[in-house]
């Protein structure tokens, strides 16, 4: 049986690989040859692009961006914040300023409680710009 995909959704999978940074080559030579001859952040990459293709109203992003690299984890950052017609819930350490200012709300857990979210958010990202 040979399996084919739609135009429709080949376009899709071909933008959403384009948007976690996997080469068209690299995504044939995976299919072929197995999740076992991929590195960590291949396999983080791949499974963001099974998140997204699968187009949920909803998806939960957890600690997204490990093992991935700088240009990686700065492409998907992007592709989140396009998601406009979704509601993304990411669970992260990040302090990456532009991210954090992109999103609808954030809020901050200490100790399994929410804390003063204002204060909370000026403090980490003048903390993050001093390192």
């Amino acid at each position: 049986m040979i399996w084919t995909l739609s135009n429709e959704l080949n376009d899709r999978l071909d933008g959403i690989l384009e948007k976690v940074n996997i080469s068209k080559s690299f995504f044939k030579q995976m299919l072929t040859k197995g999740e076992y001859s991929m590195s960590g952040g291949e396999k983080r990459k791949i499974n963001i692009a099974r998140t997204f293709i699968g187009n949920s109203s909803v998806i939960l992003m957890d600690e997204f961006e490990n093992t991935l690299d700088k240009e990686t984890k700065g492409m998907v950052q992007d592709y989140i914040l396009e998601q406009q017609d979704k509601m993304v819930i990411c669970i992260t350490h990040s302090l990456d300023k532009d991210f954090l200012n992109g999103m609808d709300e954030i809020i901050y857990l200490k100790d399994g409680k929410v804390i003063d979210e204002d204060e909370y958010m000026q403090r980490t990202i003048d903390e993050g710009e001093k390192k």
